[in-house]
């Protein structure tokens, strides 16, 4: 056969599967940078929804103590940049890095949990021990052993991906290392942070593929720690049903959240 005639072949346009003739990509030609823009979006929209609540709860508080009501949101504008500042210098940072040095994060905040319980070293306010001072700022370690704790939580898991169905490798060393955050926390104390970090560690183990029957088990001890340490504190217990009825105590345990609606 003789060979075709370049005019006589259909001339194909080659290019990327998903990608429309009159627009770019029909999904994002740079997936990844589409990723970090939805990011970065969410975080400037909790920026924003922070700077209104921070303004409209505490203009009239400021006015009256500092003769200036953006007083603290101008506080808050100061942290918030702060912590944007170390969002965009941790992002950089290879994901890797924090996998090598898991470790050594969690001993940080299990050694910071404990130090801030000690006088002298820790900071009382309202009766909970919670803060370091360094010069004008409180320093909350909870707050980093939250975030250490999904951290080494996630390579644990990752690690142990072909045992994790095991009770004494992907379910029991994680409910003892929790059990021991839980417990320096709860002396602070910090019941909050305590149930975030039970809760995360449910979903994560339950995600990792941690049998059923295990976290099941775990339902009636969580049941029991929640009843002595709610329904026998009056301080939390006040919370609970302030947050089931307002109205009940509504000039005091009521009153920020009728404040919200």
């Amino acid at each position: 056969m003789s060979q075709l005639a370049p005019s006589m072949v259909p001339h194909l346009d080659r290019q990327p599967v998903g990608v429309d003739t009159d627009h770019q990509a029909v999904g994002s030609a740079h997936p990844y940078v589409s990723l970090e823009m939805r990011f970065w979006i969410a975080v400037l929209i909790l920026l924003a929804v922070g700077f209104v609540m921070i303004y409209s709860a505490s203009s009239a508080i400021a006015l009256r103590k500092f003769g200036d009501a953006n007083y603290y949101l101008k506080r808050q504008a100061l942290f918030a940049s702060v912590g944007v500042l170390v969002l965009i210098i941790t992002s950089r940072i290879p994901y890797r890095t924090y996998e090598d040095v898991v470790y050594w994060l969690l001993l940080g905040a299990l050694t910071t949990l404990a130090l801030v319980l000690v006088p002298g070293i820790g900071t009382e306010i309202n009766h909970a021990r919670r803060w370091f001072k360094l010069g004008f700022i409180l320093v909350q370690p909870g707050e980093f052993a939250k975030l250490f704790w999904i951290i080494y939580l996630s390579v644990s898991l990752a690690r142990k991906q072909e045992t994790i169905r095991r009770f004494s490798i992907g379910f029991m060393p994680h409910i003892v290392l929790l059990g021991l955050i839980s417990y320096l926390l709860l002396r602070e104390p910090d019941f909050g942070s305590c149930v975030l970090l039970a809760a995360l560690t449910f979903l994560m183990l339950a995600v990792a593929g941690v049998p059923w029957r295990y976290l099941l088990a775990l339902v009636p001890l969580a049941a029991g720690a929640f009843y002595q340490l709610v329904y026998r504190v009056p301080y939390r217990l006040e919370r609970v049903t302030a947050f089931l009825n307002p109205w009940t105590d509504p000039l005091d345990s009521g009153y920020h959240l009728i404040q919200a609606w």
